[in-house]
């Protein structure tokens, strides 16, 4: 995984108090890479964190949010740093698990 050196995010990013978790590329394929966000994990009223994942394409020096993939719903916000932590090292199989919206146990 390559770090993303520049990010450009839409002025409705803030606004809306989505937080970057993480970012994700792919050492084959420089020009993509995925955004990982945090929304509901400082929010004052009771709602379940959510993770969402948006496609980054590199265009003019910089990754830019091109469209959301998906978004998880977690009981904790230990939770969903959880599943973020574990993103990039898990195997096929579990993220094929996670993408057709198996319950799995991330140990």
């Amino acid at each position: 995984m390559n770090k993303i050196q520049e990010l450009y995010v839409p002025l409705w990013f803030t606004m809306d108090g989505l937080q970057v978790l993480q970012t994700i590329t792919s050492p084959k394929t420089v020009s993509i890479g995925l955004l990982l966000v945090g929304e509901n994990f400082n929010e004052p009223y009771q709602a379940n964190p959510l993770v969402r994942v948006y496609l980054l394409q590199y265009s003019d020096g910089a990754f830019e949010m091109t469209k959301e993939l998906e978004a998880y719903s977690f009981e904790s916000i230990e939770e969903a740093y959880e599943f973020v932590n574990r993103l990039p090292r898990l195997s096929v199989v579990d993220l094929i698990m996670i993408l057709s919206r198996q319950e799995i146990v991330l140990n």
